[in-house]
């Protein structure tokens, strides 16, 4: 009787935790403390929203599945993504768009991972692109949220308007591989400087996706073939990166 009575006792103090663990409420650890909820938002566009792939598949999910597996929980991991935004748009959303997320008492992280629409789209020099960013990220911290910011990976926007040179005029966006713009992967590597160099005075970590080899420059593995979204392969990198610069960040 007694040890049918224990037995139920643990059974039931399974459960709890595991609703717990579901609805993300805090629970006690053997320590007699508290796991406290990491609470992460990507927020970004194209390398967040992931075209193209299923939903498992996108860097997002596979974060999430990263941080589980190596027990950060109870986690939470929460998307804001827009394919036409550039960072000042993004800016001027935190309050309707992100803080939405966010959650009292939780360790609460966004990772940004769009800073080029301001150089491709607006045509904004490096320095600029990189100041709006730093604009975004102070924004933030000022709503609450700790930061982890990247650098740019390989991204060429216009491989599939104009993958082989030259144009009948002799001009053309792209070098004579026919892979790369020159010029824009020249401002791509300065965007990244400048994050590198200032991040620490408005951010709380560095994700430097461009220092990895397999996502700074065209691969079919990591790439799809119009050389600027990833593939599954390419957004497990950005997961596997991703929660090494979140570790100094979370509970767990």
């Amino acid at each position: 009787m007694k040890t049918n009575i224990q037995l139920a006792i643990i059974c039931l103090f399974i459960l709890f935790c595991s609703a717990c663990d579901k609805i993300n409420l805090f629970w006690p650890n053997h320590k007699g403390g508290a796991h406290q909820l990491n609470n992460i938002v990507c927020t970004g566009n194209r390398i967040v929203s992931g075209p193209g792939l299923m939903a498992q598949d996108k860097y997002p999910a596979k974060l999430l599945k990263e941080l589980q597996h190596d027990a950060y929980n109870p986690v939470n991991l929460s998307v804001v993504a827009d394919s036409y935004v550039n960072i000042q748009a993004m800016t001027a959303q935190i309050g309707d768009y992100v803080d939405p997320y966010k959650v009292d008492s939780a360790i609460n992280i966004i990772i940004v991972t769009e800073i080029l629409e301001d150089t491709r789209d607006n045509h904004e020099p490096p320095e600029e692109s990189a100041y709006l960013l730093s604009l975004y990220c102070k924004e933030a911290r000022t709503h609450g949220w700790k930061v982890i910011v990247s650098t740019a990976p390989y991204a060429n926007p216009f491989y599939e308007r104009y993958p082989t040179p030259p144009f009948p005029d002799g001009n053309s966006y792209v070098s004579n591989s026919g892979y790369d713009s020159a010029e824009f992967i020249m401002q791509i590597s300065q965007i990244n400087d400048h994050v590198r160099n200032e991040y620490s005075a408005y951010a709380d970590g560095l994700l430097d996706l461009a220092i990895d080899p397999r996502l700074s420059t065209y691969s079919s593995k990591y790439y799809m073939p119009n050389h600027l979204d990833l593939t599954s392969e390419g957004a497990s990198v950005v997961a596997q990166l991703a929660e090494k610069a979140l570790k100094p960040l979370l509970a767990k």
